[in-house]
């Protein structure tokens, strides 16, 4: 998986249930950066990119 490769350090939130409430989801955060300055995170719910963020060092 590329995205894992040049990913530096991952942080297991913990779980999150579906709206329905019938099923927990994984949730965790991967961060990685600096690229020209900026810290980029990850955010994936059950496997999924369900957030992606930016920000200036």
């Amino acid at each position: 998986m590329q995205v894992l490769a040049c990913l530096f350090a991952r942080s297991f939130i913990g779980y999150s249930e579906t709206t329905s409430g019938r099923q927990e989801l994984q949730v965790a955060e991967w961060v990685y950066g600096p690229g020209n300055g900026m810290d980029h995170s990850l955010k994936f719910v059950g496997g999924r990119l369900r957030q992606f963020d930016s920000k200036r060092n």
